[in-house]
């Protein structure tokens, strides 16, 4: 079992990995493999791709 999860879209570096290490650390507890997701479409393709 796994959990896809994440902000829909980048807001801000520090918003997506706070996100993120919240939702690792869940699934960490719950003994569920996490995958991460994010749109990269807000900062634009190029700081998107970089953040994520």
């Amino acid at each position: 079992m796994f959990f896809i999860a994440g902000p829909c879209v980048i807001e801000s570096e520090s918003l997506v990995l706070d996100t993120f290490a919240e939702l690792q650390e869940i699934t960490n507890n719950l003994g569920i493999e996490y995958i991460a997701k994010s749109a990269f479409t807000a900062p634009g393709i190029e700081e998107g791709l970089k953040i994520l």
